[in-house]
């Protein structure tokens, strides 16, 4: 890599994080399962209305299990809102490693920034397979476009904040990207 390429990479960073991004609120909405269906219609009029910036949609503290994320991602797609979508926060809800793995492919876009999703049902197991999955869509795509595949992964997995606020991430096993990432995140 030249070392041009680095301050081009460093800038493009530094515009989209500081960007600015509108945010779809659903915070504490009491979303769930059996609710999800009629609400996914206002968030989905809502989605209409920012697809063409860059946006953050905020779901944290509800209730939202994997079939509610099966939904949302297939309402973003349909909308096309996935394309401006660059923080998804899903704190606090009862996804399970199935949801966390349906995430997978937006940790892969260049313009997606953070899936923020501590305090769900998913634990260390649901992080070691979204690992592996990654691991496979690294693999590909070193081979397709000669990427860095470790350059690639460690990108990829740093933008997952899966670790609450209030725990030491100094004394937990993640990659140093990752403690870096989850500093930033939480401005620490």
């Amino acid at each position: 890599m030249k070392p041009y390429h680095f301050v081009i990479a460093y800038l493009m960073i530094f515009t989209s994080l500081y960007a600015s991004t509108e945010v779809v609120d659903y915070h504490g909405n009491n979303l769930y399962f059996g609710n999800f269906g009629e609400k996914n219609e206002e968030v989905q009029k809502r989605l209409i209305a920012v697809k063409s910036s860059s946006f953050s949609l905020d779901l944290s503290d509800n209730y939202l299990d994997d079939s509610c994320i099966e939904t949302l991602l297939s309402t973003l797609s349909s909308e096309r809102a996935i394309e401006h979508l660059v923080i998804l926060d899903l704190t606090n809800n009862r996804i399970t490693q199935k949801g966390l793995l349906m995430l997978a492919p937006l940790l892969i876009r260049d313009e997606f920034r953070w899936l923020v999703a501590p305090v769900n049902d998913f634990g260390i197991e649901g992080i070691r397979a979204l690992f592996s999955d990654l691991e496979t869509f690294a693999n590909k795509k070193s081979e397709e476009a000669g990427m860095d595949r470790e350059n690639l992964l460690d990108t990829w997995l740093s933008k997952v904040i899966w670790v609450p606020e209030t725990f030491d991430f100094d004394r937990l096993p993640l990659t140093p990207s990752s403690k870096e990432a989850h500093k930033q995140y939480y401005k620490k």
